[in-house]
Order: structure tokens, then C-alpha cells, then sequence
């Protein structure tokens, strides 16, 4: 795609301006909302050079490539900002809602997935970087080619680590420019919760109070949940704000309001919910792991992804770790290791399964990260979360290759991830089935059956 692609002939071409409700872009597409579809000639797009046409009936999509932004940025320019701007209940944005609880869940559902996607999609480059500079930091380590007390690795380190530790920030700002809050509060309501002065009231579990009210204390650092709460309220009070404040008062009341109700509500009900749900969570998997191994190494393996997207694993790590600490090895991170070894199965299933090449990229930055060094952010964010059946394909095979690993009684010694991982296992030839099952199965079933590509079309 030519990045002198004519942005006038586009606007011409999908209807013209009259034609025109809102228009959004992700990485490669320019998504319009039209007033009527058959307006747009898809032909005439076509001969522009661009990639393709999607008409996905409530949006009218244009897939440009790479250079989308400027593209966007000059049919923007021609039609004027308020072209692109929309909230979370946009109704050009949405399909309409039918009649009966299952269709309403089926709308609520994908509106929840849409929202998820949208604001994930936009930072999926800098995870890949991150994770990239990780896995070559963990094989310089190994190899003996950099110290990890050197002043050089913290460096490189700090690089690929950022992104990880300020997640909530970076989640927030792209959460709220998709549902359409104020990506700056919401980066400063995030931000607060890694603020040193909050920090260093306690760790995990203490208890603290605001205005006489208890405050359980966590760790938001990596988390998503206090990130994706914490901005959904903020759209809500931000909004109804909005419609009670004069206008010409809005500029300082609004935000002032905002981060006096959202930091503490955030705090008070974020943290006892991750410490309590965590904490009963962690008692629950050491309970199955003892009595039922089979069945609570499939469990674990299947729903392992959604606890971390939570934030939740940080109540069952500390524990894991104080078994390795206290017995040498712990059976549940053994199970649990198989979710990155079906991760890197997923991006490698999708590379070879997927037509559209710049989803090819996405998928083949991920794998390297995953296999080497434990990181499938890139992978569940990218992928897993965009197309629902790879995320299902992915759920069964970790469950199956964490009750198989589990079967046989491999333990980890470690809490490394990826292939390093495999030295520290403590039934080597048992948990390398383990980890084939987990890798090999789940490419195999991505290709095999496909991952949705396209029911939910390409990444972008």
C-alpha cells in the first residue's frame, strides 16, 4: 500500500462526506460507520491500491496497511475531528441488540471483547519489543555473555520490563481512548496506584484505611483488572459529571472530581477484591493439586490465562514459590508452565494457519518470547483475546498437557518459563511430553480447524 494514497478519493469512494457517521482506525484498517453501505464502491476503492474491503454491515472497513494512521489522519483532516470521536455506546458503533436474555448476552459479550481487543491492540508492538529484549537478555544470561549484576543488563532490562510493570498505565490511556474517557485522567487514576507514596503503605495483604475505611493493600504493578475497572468508572463518572457541570467550569471540576472519587474507589474495592478472591483462589488449587491431581491440572491449565489476565496469580505465585523454597519443587508450576508452551503453539498454529501477513508478523514476533523466555503477552493479547477460537484451542490443549504433566508427577524447581523451564523440571522426559502436547497440539489444532480468522477477520 503506497502511503500516497489519495485520502479524498477514499472519502469519494465509501459515499462521500454525507455518507459519512464517524470513522476510526486500528493497525491496518480505516473503519467507517456509513449512513448506507451500498454507497460505497468497493471497485473503485479497490483500483485505489488499497489491501481489500470488508463490509461488515455496521462498519464499513477499508484495509489500508501499515500506513493507515497518516491515511487517517488526512481524511480527518479533510472531514474534521469530530468525524473521529465516539464513546463506548456509539450506536453506529454497535450491532443492534435482539430480543431474549441469549442475545443479549451474545451483544454484551462482544461488546466486552471489542472493548478488550481495541485497547490491547494498539500497545501489541511494544509487548513484542519488550518480550524480544527479554528472551535475548534470558540467552545472553545463560550463555555466560552478560553478568546480571552488570550495569549493562539493567539497562536492557529496564527496557524490557516497563512496558510489564507500568501496564496499568499504559492499559488505561488505551482503554479510554476506546471507550472515549479522558486518556490522561485515566493514566493519572493508574498511576496512582503505583504512586511510591501509596506503595510504601504495605505489600500484599496488609491492611490500611481511607477516612476510617479498610483498605486492603496489593501490588498493581503488571496487573490489568485495577487498570480496566479503575477506567470503566472513570468513563461513568466522568460522563455524568459532564452532564451536571456547567460547561465553563468542566475544564477544572471534572477532573478534580474524577480522581477524588475513582483513586479511592479504585483502591478500597480493587484490592480486598484481588487479595480475597486470590487468597480463597490459591487455598482452592492447593486443595485440588493434593487430592485430584489429573482433574486440577486440567482446571488450572484451562482457566491459568484468565487468571493472570486478573491479576489474580499473584495470591497462588507467592505460594508456589514458598513450596519450591520449602520442598525443592512445586507440582503446580509445572502444570502452569504449560500455558506458555501452548501459547508459542498458538502464534506458531496461527503463522502458518492465518492469510492475512500482517497478523503472520504479529504471530511470528510472539513465538521466540514465549519459547525462550516465558512472555505471552504478546501472545494472549495479540491473538488469544482478538480470535476467540484460538483462545478456546489454547484452554483445552494447556489443560490437557497440565493434566498429563501433572499425571506423571513432573514438579519445577524454578520459576522459569519457556524452555529454560525444562532444566530445572523434575521429570525431564515426562515434562517434555508435557510441554510437546501443549506446543505441537495446539498448532496442530490451529490448523487443522482453523482460529476464526475469519469470523473475526484479521488483526486490525
Amino acid at each position: 500500500m503506497a502511503a500516497s494514497v489519495d485520502a479524498k478519493k477514499i472519502i469519494e469512494h465509501v459515499g462521500g462526506k454525507s455518507n459519512i457517521k464517524r470513522v476510526t482506525h486500528c493497525t491496518t484498517r480505516l473503519r467507517f460507520n456509513l449512513v448506507d453501505n451500498s454507497k460505497a464502491n468497493k471497485e473503485e476503492l479497490e483500483a485505489l491500491g488499497i489491501l481489500g474491503v470488508a463490509d461488515m454491515g455496521t462498519q464499513y472497513q477499508v484495509i489500508v496497511g501499515p500506513t493507515v494512521e497518516g491515511v487517517y489522519r488526512e481524511i480527518i483532516g479533510i472531514l474534521g475531528d469530530s468525524f473521529g470521536k465516539g464513546t463506548l455506546d456509539d450506536e453506529t458503533e454497535e450491532p443492534v441488540r435482539e430480543p431474549g436474555v441469549l442475545n443479549a448476552i451474545k451483544f454484551y459479550g462482544n461488546k466486552v471483547f471489542d472493548v478488550i481487543s481495541g485497547s490491547f491492540t494498539p500497545i501489541i508492538p511494544a509487548f513484542c519489543g519488550a518480550a524480544i529484549v527479554k528472551a535475548i537478555l534470558s540467552i545472553c544470561t545463560m550463555t555466560g555473555c552478560l553478568a546480571a549484576d552488570s550495569s549493562t543488563y539493567a539497562v536492557l532490562s529496564a527496557a524490557s520490563n516497563s512496558i510489564f510493570y507500568f501496564l496499568p498505565i499504559v492499559l488505561s490511556v488505551s482503554m479510554a481512548r476506546k471507550i472515549g474517557a479522558n486518556p490522561y485522567l485515566a493514566a493519572a487514576v493508574s498511576a496512582s496506584l503505583l504512586e511510591p507514596n501509596f506503595t510504601a503503605l504495605g505489600g500484599n495483604g496488609e491492611m490500611s484505611s481511607f477516612m476510617g475505611l479498610p483498605m486492603v493493600l496489593m501490588s498493581y504493578a503488571s496487573t490489568v483488572f485495577p487498570a480496566m475497572l479503575s477506567t470503566t468508572l472513570l468513563y461513568i463518572v466522568e460522563s455524568l459529571l459532564k452532564r451536571i457541570v456547567y460547561k465553563d467550569l468542566q475544564v477544572v471540576i471534572v477532573p478534580t472530581l474524577c480522581l477524588l472519587v475513582v483513586v479511592p474507589v479504585t483502591m478500597l474495592l480493587v484490592g480486598p477484591f484481588g487479595f480475597y478472591v486470590g487468597q480463597a483462589l490459591s487455598n482452592f488449587v492447593m486443595w485440588l493439586m493434593a487430592t485430584m491431581p489429573v482433574p486440577a491440572g486440567f482446571i488450572l491449565g484451562s482457566i491459568w490465562m484468565f487468571v493472570v489476565l486478573f491479576g489474580l496469580h499473584w495470591a497462588i505465585i507467592p505460594v508456589l514459590i514458598a513450596n519450591i523454597a520449602a520442598l525443592g519443587s512445586d507440582p503446580v508450576m509445572a502444570a502452569l508452565d504449560m500455558t506458555i508452551f501452548a501459547a508459542a503453539g498458538a502464534a506458531a498454529g496461527v503463522f502458518i494457519k492465518a492469510k492475512n501477513s500482517q497478523l503472520k508478523s504479529v504471530a511470528f514476533s510472539t513465538i521466540i518470547p514465549a519459547l525462550l523466555g516465558g512472555i505471552t503477552e504478546p501472545v494472549i493479547y495479540g491473538i488469544s483475546l482478538r480470535y476467540r477460537k484460538s483462545m478456546a484451542i489454547m484452554c483445552l490443549m494447556t489443560g490437557v498437557a497440565a493434566a498429563f504433566v501433572a499425571a506423571t508427577g513432573c514438579g519445577e524447581m524454578s520459576t522459569a518459563g519457556g524452555f529454560p523451564s525444562i532444566v530445572t523440571a523434575t521429570n525431564i522426559p515426562m515434562y517434555c511430553v508435557g510441554c510437546a502436547i501443549a506446543f505441537f497440539g495446539t498448532a496442530a489444532l490451529h490448523v487443522v480447524l482453523g482460529f476464526g480468522e475469519k469470523s473475526e477477520e484479521e488483526l486490525g
